[in-house]
C-alpha cells in the first residue's frame, strides 16, 4: 500500500469516528446535542442485536446441521417462488396481514410524525375535490410546519403523488389501511421483477420473503409516510420495464411511464436517481433494436 493510499484511508476512517463524536458537546459555545446521550445508547443497543444475532447464526450453523443440509434450505425458499402465483399471492397477504398489524397495533391508526399529518390534511383536502382551503380565521391555533399559508390558501407542500393514494382511504374513512395495501402491491410486484431478473427459483424465494418481512419493509409500510408508495410505483414501472423489453406493448409501456410519473410526483428525487438511469438504458436498448433492423411493435 502506497503511502498517499494509507492517508486517504487514515483520514476517512479520522472522519468516520469523529461523525460519531459530540463534538458540539466539547466545544464552549450555545450549540449542544443534548440528545447524544440516548442516541449513543441506541447505537450500541443496535451494535449489540446485530454482533449478537451473527454470534448465535455462527453457533447454529455448526451445531444444527439440518439446517444447512444440500438442499434443505434451496426447497423450502423454492417453495414460495414467485413465478408459482400461488406463493406470490400467499407472500403477498401474509405481508399485507404483517403491515395492518403494525398499523394497528403500534401505531393505533394514527399519524405519528408531522409529515404524516400534513399528508392526512393534504388527502382529506382532496378527497373534498378542492387543492387548498381557506386559511383559518385564527391560524395560530391550526399552524404546524409543512403547512403554507399564502394569499388566504392554506395547503401542503408535499408532492401531491401520495396524498391522492391516501385520499382513497379518505373516502372510506380508514386512511390508516393504504399503506399496508401499498405495501402489499409492492410486495407482489417486487415477485414479478424477480420472475425476470433472477433465474434460481431459491433465490428469487429467499429475496421476496426478505422484502416482505423486513422490519424496515413492515414499519414503513405500517405508517402514513409516503417511503412504500414510492417503492411500489417504482417496482411497478421496474417490472412493466422487464415486460416491455421481452414483448413490447403500447399497454405496458403506458403503464411503465404512468407509474414512474407517479414516483415523480410522490418522491421526485428518488424518481429522477431510479429514472434517469432507466431512460438511459431503454434508449440504447430502443436504438440497438433500430439497427438490427428488428421491429418494436407497440
Amino acid at each position: 500500500m502506497t503511502p498517499a493510499r494509507l492517508l486517504a484511508r487514515l483520514l476517512v476512517a479520522a472522519l468516520l469516528g469523529a461523525s460519531l463524536l459530540p463534538l458540539a458537546n466539547w466545544i464552549p459555545s450555545e450549540r449542544s446535542a443534548p440528545w447524544y446521550r440516548a442516541a449513543a445508547e441506541r447505537w450500541l443497543v443496535g451494535t449489540l442485536v446485530v454482533v449478537g444475532g451473527g454470534v448465535l447464526l455462527a453457533w447454529a450453523s455448526e451445531r444444527v446441521p439440518a439446517l444447512w443440509r444440500e438442499g434443505t434450505l434451496s426447497r423450502r425458499l423454492g417453495g414460495l417462488d414467485p413465478a408459482r402465483p400461488a406463493a406470490l399471492a400467499g407472500v403477498t397477504v401474509a405481508a399485507t396481514l404483517v403491515y395492518l398489524g403494525v398499523a394497528v397495533v403500534i401505531f393505533e391508526r394514527r399519524p405519528v410524525l408531522v409529515d404524516e399529518i400534513v399528508f392526512l390534511f393534504q388527502s382529506r383536502t382532496y378527497a373534498s375535490g378542492r387543492l387548498w382551503l381557506p386559511v383559518d380565521p385564527d391560524p395560530a391555533f391550526r399552524s404546524m410546519l409543512h403547512l403554507i399559508e399564502h394569499g388566504g390558501r392554506w395547503f401542503g407542500h408535499f408532492p401531491p403523488g401520495w396524498p391522492l393514494v391516501l385520499a382513497l382511504g379518505e373516502l372510506v374513512r380508514a386512511p390508516w389501511i393504504v399503506g399496508p395495501v401499498v405495501g402489499g402491491v409492492a410486495v407482489a410486484a417486487w415477485g414479478l421483477v424477480l420472475r425476470r431478473a433472477e433465474p434460481e427459483p431459491a433465490v428469487r424465494g429467499g429475496a421476496l420473503l426478505l422484502m416482505a418481512l423486513a422490519p424496515f419493509s413492515a414499519f414503513m409500510a405500517g405508517s402514513s409516510l409516503n417511503h412504500t408508495a414510492t417503492l411500489m410505483w417504482l417496482l411497478v414501472a421496474l417490472a412493466a420495464w422487464l415486460r416491455l423489453f421481452e414483448r413490447p406493448s403500447l399497454g405496458v409501456a403506458l403503464a411503465t411511464g404512468l407509474a414512474f410519473g407517479m414516483a415523480g410526483i410522490t418522491r421526485p428525487a428518488d424518481a429522477l436517481a431510479f429514472g434517469v438511469p432507466a431512460l438511459i438504458w431503454f434508449v440504447g436498448w430502443w436504438r440497438a433494436t433500430r439497427a438490427s433492423g428488428q421491429a418494436v411493435a407497440v
